[in-house]
């Protein structure tokens, strides 16, 4: 197996949201953006292997030595050898995956991120960087793509901690800001507990509304000349606003369940996408 083949075997399943955004995306494009995915996929995986912080460094700072090799040397991870031909090819710059390995090192250092600001520049150095990167493999011919990218990036990362909270939580996981839990009268212990309080569920309502507003923002960014290379970010984004709609109707209780939506329908949401390119 070569090491693009081992890259791309964790990718995305079957029902993944990934998987639906790539349905429509051209062969070797879609072969890129995977490799940036599988990457992705590894680097998270760092913080769910173990909780032990000294360990956790470790294998942060074994990353960071192997990025190094990404840019000039010889990398020994398949999913960094996956993408060291992206390197070369489209000049992806070394700051975007330092940035991702930044965003993992706040989760690592920071209990509980004390403010929206904070969780934001989280959400761009772990999810704005990957996109940014994603961005530049689909080609773009506006500079203004990029910014479309970044910000598409926080907002796919407002969504995720939203409509995976309950999973995070009973993980022991807390990502939103201590400040907006202070705002809305909720306590630490309450969402550890999954408690579903008028409190508990008037912040979920704020989160969702933030969340479906930088999606909608962000796809406003894009520029008509790009919206067809750019069709899985397009169609990722699609995916969650539909998720985010489907859970505001089964009010807002994320804390006892993860709604998904069904592989028919985010396959139907691929091919809208790709109608209105």
């Amino acid at each position: 197996m070569t090491p693009h083949e081992t890259s791309l075997s964790g990718a995305a399943g079957l029902a993944s949201d990934w998987h639906a955004s790539l349905l429509f995306v051209s062969g070797s494009r879609r072969d890129d953006i995977r490799a940036l995915l599988s990457l992705s996929e590894e680097l998270h995986r760092l913080n769910a292997r173990t909780h032990e912080p000294a360990v956790r460094q470790q294998q942060l700072d074994w990353w960071r030595a192997e990025f190094a090799q990404l840019f000039g040397g010889t990398p020994s991870h398949p999913a960094v050898k996956a993408i060291q031909p992206l390197v070369a090819r489209c000049s992806l710059p070394n700051e975007l995956f330092t940035e991702m390995l930044d965003g993992l090192q706040m989760e690592m250092q920071v209990p509980r991120f004390p403010d929206f600001k904070t969780l934001q520049l989280y959400c761009y150095r772990v999810s704005g960087s990957l996109h940014a990167l994603i961005s530049e493999v689909s080609t773009y011919r506006e500079r203004a793509t990029l910014k479309f990218a970044h910000e598409l990036g926080i907002a796919i990362r407002l969504s995720e901690i939203i409509e995976n909270l309950g999973h995070d939580v009973r993980q022991g996981r807390l990502l939103l800001p201590v400040e907006e839990l202070q705002t809305f009268g909720v306590a630490a212990r309450e969402l550890l507990a999954c408690e579903e309080s008028k409190n508990v569920l008037r912040l979920i309502e704020f989160n969702l509304a933030r969340a479906e507003t930088r999606l909608r923002a962000a796809l406003a960014l894009l520029p008509s000349e790009d919206r067809g290379t750019q069709r899985f970010g397009r169609t990722l984004a699609s995916i969650h606003l539909a998720t985010l709609a489907e859970i505001r109707r089964d009010g807002g209780r994320v804390l006892s369940q993860r709604l998904t939506l069904t592989p028919l329908r985010k396959w139907w949401i691929a091919v809208r996408t790709g109608w209105q390119a």
